[in-house]
């Protein structure tokens, strides 16, 4: 019974499967190209393409500065303390005495 089924299903979606044909004829008809020709001569002129590259590199531009700016630095690298600044007080600390300040950052996960 199954087999019959399967063979039942397989030769009905054959038919689905074959290409319809489509004849050309009908494009050959001197009013289609007529209308052909008047729908390509009304199209809108097209602006320079300088433009478009000109917009699409700002918007790439401030694309990376914003994914630069999101970004979480590394904590052994000059950006390190970008997030979380080493200020004593009202005192800003520079050098070996920022280290404990980097630790900081790391446990907050102001930095990788």
């Amino acid at each position: 019974m199954g087999r019959l089924l399967l063979l039942t299903c397989l030769l009905a979606s054959q038919s689905c499967l074959a290409k319809p044909t489509v004849s050309l004829a009908r494009f050959d008809d001197p009013a289609v190209k007529q209308a052909i020709r008047e729908a390509a001569a009304e199209t809108a002129p097209r602006q320079p393409l300088s433009a478009d590259f000109a917009a699409g590199d700002q918007q790439a531009r401030r694309i990376d500065l914003a994914f630069k700016e999101a970004e979480v630095p590394d904590c052994l690298h000059s950006e390190g303390l970008k997030r979380q600044p080493a200020v004593l007080i009202f005192l800003p600390v520079n050098g070996v005495l920022a280290l404990p300040f980097v630790g900081l950052a790391k446990l907050r996960g102001k930095c990788k």
